[in-house]
């Protein structure tokens, strides 16, 4: 049985969040694929259907502002196991409007009026705010507010678990040392809720006798900690078949992992938990430590995925709309801007996972000691509002406790991430996705100079003298990690990689692909013996182009690729992860017969050394290959990476017309070589 200790957890979900609502849908075909059209399931029923405005706490000052809300009843009459966004975007409103409201009139019997003014304007009855909504919030407390609208011969319940705004509420987050497999502050609330629910429905003698007719519904939503609420309650209602999956919408959002036996089967395909890969609070607890979260999990784009740059200004601008209802303009650029931001989040976790060792080390355990005294204790006002800033001791805690070398922007990205405004601004602009974004992590030993180019030739990524560099408006900046140099590159797009070395060493240079959020083939060149100044050139293909990239590293300018006669060898048992031994000794020669093939027995397969000025491949250098060459330059046909590598004749690392010069005067035989 595992025993666990959340680290940083419970801080990161403390952090009082808020809502945000309104918007439009993007047109990006690829993602309206994941919206899922209204159906009218019986015509006979006079359906609902309101645009209204409805009140949420606000993150940037902790007012009330208002913001529209769409509800419909057809979404309940949908498919349960569909993810629908416009179901989404409600969710997530009515999740938020289920914060304590920031209104203090000295009393906490009003703090449910945000939700209660929510179903009232979407016409539901019978509202019910349970006690805990009503009173000072304690470590283990949970607000929830139930309330029930009838749909034809169906009744809806929906369930808003509150997120934000909770005061000490948050403290259950600590209470997560176990001999099970479930968060215990999350099981001891999610049962309370199921408790509630239960008890509902018991109260109202028509509604039970629905209940046991199969004609009730089940709507539930949360966000952050009430996410992990929401998500473990599904669960627990659905293996006791309190509902069955047909007859259940559950919608989370930036939800922490509960559970370390939760599972993404069909039973639990009612459950749709929409997360941002950039946002810290969803990656907690760790997944290395085997965590996760019940149903599918459904996730905002990043940088590596081509549609963000298409909607990033658009998303901005709402967020920044969203946070300025609440007094001001919090986001120069959208959280997770750069490549990097989500995989080497991924990355940092891992590292205090192992840094840590286990749930119940004694590290954790003294981390988690010092966080309790030093926010239970400042955490002063009776009105919620603490002394100090909550990120700022997370991270000051987190560098005296754990020995772990990490980027810290990597976490106050993460922290921004977690605002409830930008979430809205994503799932108001485009839809998200079942599957997180694909790249490519590129690992190289810190002795190299590194300048990474587009297909377009465009420079977006540079390194020297182990420091990244700074390139406007790219997004691809490289992480140095110990004597490791890292860039993560998307799969829709090709680069160049330049190296040149600046000392005398071995380089080790790696590429592994990630799909769908899994590890997958990994090509690693290793021990290649360089001296100073050295020259390489990798490949890295468009994985939307060619999806059996070869990732070949070429010697210097010559074009002949890095490999030796020895067999790959499979880890594994797999033909995955490929690693090539190089040769100590390289040979570089342009001047001899470059047509020569060469034979790659660690693939199985004939591998021709690259000609240059041989763009159409067919081992001649002509006017063909002349005219492709000016087209590629003028825009006319896009050249791809692998083979542009021939087009630079003059080893300027550039390709441009004094290139197709040289290839004509070579044709005319004015020089016998390049």
């Amino acid at each position: 049985m595992k025993k666990f200790i959340s680290i940083v957890l419970a801080v990161m979900i403390a952090l009082p969040f808020s809502i945000v609502a309104n918007a439009s849908m993007a047109d990006d075909k690829k993602f309206m694929a994941y919206v899922q059209p209204i159906k009218t399931m019986n015509d006979n029923i006079d359906y609902f259907s309101t645009d209204t405005d409805i009140s949420f706490r606000s993150t940037s000052n902790g007012s009330d502002p208002t913001i529209s809300v769409h509800y419909d009843d057809r979404y309940f009459m949908a498919d349960s196991s569909v993810y629908n966004n416009d179901l989404a975007k409600l969710s997530l409103r009515m999740s938020l409007s289920a914060f304590n409201c920031a209104a203090d009139d000295g009393s906490y019997l009003n703090k449910s009026r945000n939700i209660v003014d929510f179903m009232n304007k979407c016409k539901f009855e019978n509202i019910y705010v349970n006690e805990d909504y009503k009173k000072k919030p304690t470590q283990n407390s949970i607000g929830v507010c139930l309330a029930t609208r009838k749909i034809g011969d169906t009744t809806l319940i929906a369930v808003a678990i509150r997120g934000g705004g909770y005061e000490s509420e948050w403290a259950g987050n600590f209470n997560a040392v176990t001999s099970g497999d479930t968060h215990p502050g999350y099981e001891i609330a999610s049962r309370s809720v199921q408790k509630c629910i239960q008890s509902y429905i018991n109260r109202y003698y028509t509604l039970s006798q629905e209940h046991e007719a199969g004609k009730t519904k089940l709507w539930m939503v949360g966000y952050s900690r009430g996410g992990a609420v929401a998500n473990l309650t599904s669960a627990f209602i659905l293996d006791e078949k309190m509902f069955p999956k047909e007859r259940m919408y559950t919608y989370t959002f930036e939800a922490p992992q509960p559970s370390a036996v939760a599972y993404h089967g069909d039973e639990y395909g009612c459950i749709f938990n929409i997360v941002n890969p950039v946002d810290l609070v969803p990656r907690l607890i760790m997944k290395d430590w085997g965590y996760g979260r019940f149903g599918k999990d459904y996730y905002i784009p990043t940088k590596n995925n081509a549609i963000f740059d298409k909607v990033s200004d658009e998303v901005l601008k709402k967020a920044n709309k969203y946070l300025e209802l609440g007094g001001e303009e919090w986001f120069d650029e959208i959280p997770g801007s750069t490549t990097s931001n989500a995989p080497a989040l991924d990355d940092v976790m891992t590292m205090f996972a192992e840094e840590l060792k286990s749930p119940d080390s004694s590290k954790s355990t003294l981390l988690l000691s010092i966080l309790q005294v030093v926010f239970l204790r400042k955490y002063a006002s009776s009105r919620g509002k603490p002394e100090i800033d909550l990120s700022q001791e997370l991270l000051d805690t987190l560098s005296r406790v754990v020995n772990v070398k990490f980027d810290i922007s990597y976490i106050q990205q993460g922290i921004k991430a977690h605002y409830p405004e930008l979430t809205l601004a994503w799932l108001d602009t485009v839809p998200p996705l079942p599957s997180p974004d694909d790249y490519r992590k590129v690992s190289l030993n810190s002795k190299v100079n590194i300048s990474v180019y587009d297909s377009k030739s465009n420079l977006v990524s540079q390194t020297k003298g182990g420091k990244p560099q700074s390139i406007e408006g790219s997004g691809i900046e490289a992480v140095i990690k110990d004597d490791s140099q890292i860039l993560y590159l998307p799969t829709f797009e090709e680069y160049i990689i330049r190296l040149t070395t600046v000392n005398d060493d071995d380089l080790n240079y790696k590429v592994t692909e990630f799909i769908d959020g899994e590890e997958g083939k990994t090509v690693r060149y290793d021990g290649i013996k360089v001296i100073s100044g050295e020259k390489y050139t990798g490949i890295i293909e468009n994985l939307e182009k060619t999806k059996d990239a070869k990732y070949m590293l070429f010697k210097g300018d010559s074009h002949i690729p890095v490999y030796n006669d020895t067999d790959i060898e499979p880890e594994d048992d797999t033909d995955s992860f490929i690693i090539i031994e190089t040769d100590s000794d390289i040979t570089t020669d342009t001047t001899s017969d470059t047509s020569t093939d060469s034979t790659d027995t660690s693939s199985g397969t004939e591998q021709k050394h690259i000609i240059p000025g041989d763009l159409n491949e067919d081992d001649i250098v002509t006017m063909e290959d002349v005219v492709l060459l000016q087209r590629h330059i003028a825009d006319l046909v896009a050249i791809p990476n692998k083979t542009l590598l021939c087009a630079d004749v003059n080893f300027d690392k550039d390709v441009n017309m004094e290139d197709v010069t040289r290839m004509q005067t070579y044709i005319a035989k004015l020089i016998d070589s390049f």
